[in-house]
């Protein structure tokens, strides 16, 4: 998908919020940046961009080469098993040190509803008869 196609999609989605200083790093402490499972995939310019600003910074990032991604626009990944459970680039602070340069995966995220991202409208009971959840 283009970055076009992409950002139109993204505009028609229903957040509730924009991203935030306030809203990320100091209500949420940025979690997803600090979720163990995690992986960022990235193409071959942002890889190099990434060990370029770990160099910077000091931080090792651990890129893998993914062949199996081969026929993807992003066969890298930053796993963050790798890095002890968390972004490299996330401070103490849950602030992101490369924000000008993050990757677009950190750009775009969350794609779709994610449970405690605080961007995206909070699950709540429907006044359904089952008394499933749904987002408002």
């Amino acid at each position: 998908m283009s970055a076009d196609a992409f950002a139109a999609l993204l505009a028609q989605l229903p957040l509730r919020r924009e991203a935030s200083v306030e809203l990320c790093s100091e209500r949420c402490g940025a979690k997803c940046c600090r979720q163990r499972d995690a992986v960022i995939f990235m193409d071959t310019a942002e890889m190099r961009t990434l060990k370029r600003l770990g160099k910077d910074h000091r931080v090792s990032v651990p890129v893998r080469h993914e062949p199996q991604r081969l026929a993807s626009s992003a066969p890298w990944a930053l796993h963050f098993s790798d890095t002890g459970g968390k972004c490299p680039f996330v401070t103490d602070t849950s602030l992101c040190s490369i924000y000008e340069s993050r990757p677009r995966a950190c750009e775009r995220f969350p794609i779709a509803p994610t449970p405690g991202c605080l961007l995206w409208p909070a699950p709540v009971e429907d006044a359904n008869p089952k008394g499933d959840l749904t987002w408002r």
